[in-house]
């Protein structure tokens, strides 16, 4: 078994072997010809035939995360799936952490996962949400002094990609006003972070949401409306598990672990 760089013509073996990935089908085709173009997207083959296949992107200087994890069903239980995530971990010593999201009964995954040193960092649930129209309160926040007390993740979810959530990270989405607040008598009731999906057109997210009851619905008919007026087919909405939502046009979707793995100073 190699394991190689990606290739356009590689497309067609990889999406067939995993056309049958989850119930509904597979997401590789959609994303396949943005993560030629990212680069780091890498192939197992035997015998020049593409069996396996991993991506990992370098969000910034701390964290690198891996995704598309797949192996042909003929190929499984041979440890190729270990051998592609640790040629992803070797690609740049600087990273200190990486990051990966499976889904809550992936035990495979979630077993290869630990046996490889990752630990679960947190649960995070996916939320489904039609677009409408809706009113609320919801301002964008412009001070981080404003959610001083309502944040309480190390990371937030930005088109299926878990990126640290430290002070200056905050600050940034502020200053792109992707931060919003539910506000009632002067007091914050809640937070969002919100995005539209790199990968997925007409997609709107929710990618961090905490506070009170009223202020998270706030939030949610914020989002809504944001929908209806950008003609969005769906919305996405990730919330850490800890923090239910609740919601009468909110349908709850799959559980997810956050895993993470810090590696060795050795590595640095």
């Amino acid at each position: 078994m190699e394991i190689r760089d990606a290739q356009p013509s590689d497309k067609e073996a990889v999406v067939d072997f995993c056309k049958n990935t989850f119930s509904w089908g597979d997401y590789i085709a959609a994303v396949w010809d943005g993560w030629i173009l990212q680069g780091n997207l890498f192939v197992a083959v035997e015998g020049a035939v593409p069996i396996g296949l991993c991506h990992i992107v370098h969000t910034d200087d701390r964290q690198a995360w891996v995704e598309g994890i797949r192996i042909h069903p003929d190929y499984r239980r041979k440890g190729y799936g270990r051998k592609m995530i640790s040629h992803c971990e070797s690609i740049k010593k600087s990273i200190k952490t990486i990051r990966m999201i499976i889904e809550s009964d992936n035990t495979s995954s979630i077993n290869l996962a630990q046996s490889m040193g990752y630990y679960m960092e947190d649960r995070w649930r996916l939320y489904a949400l039609m677009p409408q129209k809706e009113t609320s309160s919801v301002i964008v926040a412009s001070d981080i002094k404003q959610v001083t007390g309502l944040v309480f993740s190390s990371t937030y979810a930005n088109s299926w990609k878990w990126l640290p959530l430290e002070e200056s990270d905050l600050k940034e989405l502020i200053k792109q006003k992707r931060v919003l607040l539910s506000v009632q008598d002067e007091s914050v009731l809640a937070v969002g972070i919100w995005n539209k999906s790199e990968n997925f057109a007409n997609v709107l997210q929710v990618g961090y949401i905490n506070g009170n009851k009223n202020g998270t619905l706030d939030i949610l008919h914020f989002i809504q409306n944001k929908g209806y007026e950008l003609n969005s087919e769906r919305i996405q909405v990730f919330s850490q598990e800890k923090n239910s939502l609740e919601m009468d046009s909110l349908t709850k979707r799959s559980l997810f672990y956050l895993t993470r793995k810090d590696l060795p100073k050795k590595n640095l």
